[in-house]
């Protein structure tokens, strides 16, 4: 960005005394002075607006997260979720999340962080947030199981730039352990 102040000469074609405008020369001023403005008001908007994105993340992620009460589970997800399932994880297990919008992925310092309500009491902020935090090669792979529901992912279909299916394993198991993702059986009713 380069510094620049208002036009020496700017009161003699702007302010209301010459909006009706004066003759050919004032008009031009006016005329240019108006689009710079507007270009100028244009480029503060594209710039607050690719904001947007990171403000949403924070205020769903910590805000709205702190504020949510974990979902409550029937027996079969409680089953699906309990400990005892972890060791059934695999590379052809399919997992979904307990409930839409139980937890969230951003981008904080270089890692990828998920938010969740899992571990909040049911005491209005009785606990702190336990983020969980990645590598940023781990993050498609979060979007992706963050977002399966109702339809589970299979493990072993989860995008990661790795050629190494231990990471997808790794990345599933970490979310597991946390009690959003269940074990998906596509033919039983949850």
């Amino acid at each position: 960005w380069n510094r620049r102040s208002l036009p020496w000469d700017y009161p003699s074609f702007m302010g209301v005394a010459h909006a009706d405008g004066e003759g050919d020369v004032a008009d031009r001023k006016r005329g240019a002075f108006r689009a710079e403005i507007r270009r100028l008001l244009l480029e503060v908007a594209d710039a607050g607006t690719s904001l947007v994105d990171a403000a949403a993340d924070q205020m769903a992620a910590k805000s709205f997260m702190l504020d949510r009460l974990p979902p409550p589970l029937s027996d079969e997800e409680e089953a699906a979720v309990h400990p005892a399932a972890e060791g059934r994880l695999g590379l052809e297990s399919r997992l979904r999340m307990v409930r839409r919008g139980v937890g969230r992925v951003v981008v904080e310092d270089g890692k990828a962080v998920v938010y969740h309500c899992m571990d909040n009491s049911r005491v209005h902020h009785g606990a702190q947030l336990s983020p969980m935090e990645f590598e940023l090669d781990d993050g498609p792979a979060l979007e992706t199981l963050l977002s399966a529901h109702p339809r589970g992912v299979r493990v072993v279909d989860l995008p990661h730039p790795s050629d190494d299916p231990d990471d997808r394993l790794a990345v599933a198991e970490a979310l597991f352990r946390e009690g959003f993702l269940l074990l998906d059986f596509p033919d039983a009713v949850l």
